[in-house]
């Protein structure tokens, strides 16, 4: 492996829990290992955080694991759960370069694809790479079409171009299941379809900022992900018409919220909020912020549209 002579990406794994994010993983370390592109993956138990006093140890919010093609190496993230995704998609430390959507073909796209699609969608993620799993217990292939029409149609209604989406058929779980030690097995092909269309998907310049704002905004739309009430010891929900904080990096604002779509945000939901701050700032599609409460943050978000 050469991968500290080639640029990173930092990828996700996102899907509905079930679909086999983390099997695919696994069956990319297995295959790349045997082509010399990846180290062999340990399967122990991650590492729990050193927990704090008076609190239990926790396991992190996602796996790293790096692998390379021939121009690049990347470091791909398999979430813990829906929480651990949330949190680092609407974090303003972590970007994504990319990533790929792990699919059911059998059933097809759930609620919780289209959620994980219409966010990564509001992010701005430069492309994305679906792999359509477990095709090899699709009775009738047609089904197979159909789930891939599905994903089209979600990302066609949540800002992603078709242009820089890519599509890779395969299975997994026969992947680890296979004896075959060489890397030409045909089971084994979609892992460097997988790794062609990253390489082909992923734009070059992926840490330009691709919408920089254009003038000064006191109205958007935006993606808003309320904490968990383990991290923010809030019961109450978010109601529309409150006026918190917004944190925009060095700067902080009061805003009203409007709430199109629900009544009210619980801990951990997300949710489209409509936002007019006291003044106007120069900000744009994709960019971070938080909520705070009473000096407390409760929640974060990003930007979707300017609305003036």
């Amino acid at each position: 492996m050469e991968l500290l002579n080639k640029p990173l990406f930092t990828i996700g794994a996102i899907g509905q829990d079930g679909n086999g994010k983390s099997t695919l993983l696994q069956a990319i370390a297995k295959v790349l290992a045997f082509k010399g592109q990846a180290h062999p993956l340990d399967f122990s138990e991650p590492e729990l955080d050193a927990p704090q006093k008076g609190k239990k140890a926790s396991k992190p919010d996602f796996v790293r694991f790096e692998y390379e093609s021939e121009t690049r190496r990347y470091q791909q993230l398999d979430f813990a759960n829906r929480a651990a995704f949330l949190k680092t998609i609407f974090s303003s430390t972590t970007r994504l370069d990319g990533a790929i959507l792990v699919v059911d073909s059998v059933n097809g796209i759930s609620a919780s694809d289209r959620e994980q699609i219409r966010i990564v969608g509001r992010a701005g993620l430069p492309g994305l790479v679906v792999f359509l799993n477990k095709c090899d217990a699709v009775e009738d292939t047609d089904l197979i079409q159909v789930a891939e029409a599905e994903v089209r149609d979600a990302l066609t209604k949540n800002t992603f171009g078709l242009a820089n989406v890519s599509y890779v058929y395969g299975s997994a779980l026969r992947i680890l299941n296979s004896l075959s030690q060489s890397a030409n097995t045909p089971e084994y092909w979609c892992i460097s379809d997988l790794l062609d269309a990253l390489d082909k998907t992923l734009p070059e310049m992926v840490s330009a900022p691709t919408n920089p704002p254009t003038g000064l905004h006191a109205r958007f739309e935006a993606e808003f992900y309320m904490l968990p009430k383990e991290e923010v010891k809030r019961q109450m929900p978010l109601l529309t018409g409150v006026s918190p904080d917004f944190c925009f990096a060095d700067v902080e604002l009061e805003g009203h919220i409007l709430l199109p779509d629900v009544k009210m945000v619980l801990p951990g939901d997300v949710a489209r909020i409509r936002v007019k701050l006291i003044e106007p700032l120069a900000i744009s599609g994709g960019l971070r912020f938080s909520v705070k409460e009473n000096g407390r943050i409760i929640g974060n978000g990003i930007i979707a549209a300017t609305l003036d």
